[in-house]
């Protein structure tokens, strides 16, 4: 297990706050979970392709393959 910061006011962030707008807490959790995957899998701040990330993350969050696209499309 890794430990990485996590800022106490991240929903305040303009992004974030599209997201909520767009998304609603759906959104703000496949973003953590995505920062999550990050920190276990990637290596300088970003994940492979070739680890297949977006299809465990489709799994695992049990979100629809064009939903979760329009919420990655977002996080941009």
């Amino acid at each position: 297990m890794k430990w990485f910061k996590h800022q106490n006011d991240a929903h305040n962030n303009l992004k974030f706050q599209k997201v909520f707008t767009d998304f609603g807490s759906e959104g703000y959790g496949i973003f953590w979970i995505c920062v999550e995957l990050v920190a276990r899998e990637g290596e300088d701040f970003r994940i492979s392709g070739k680890k297949d990330w977006i299809s465990y993350l489709e799994t695992f969050s049990r979100t629809p393959k064009e939903k979760l696209k329009k919420i990655l499309g977002a996080f941009g």
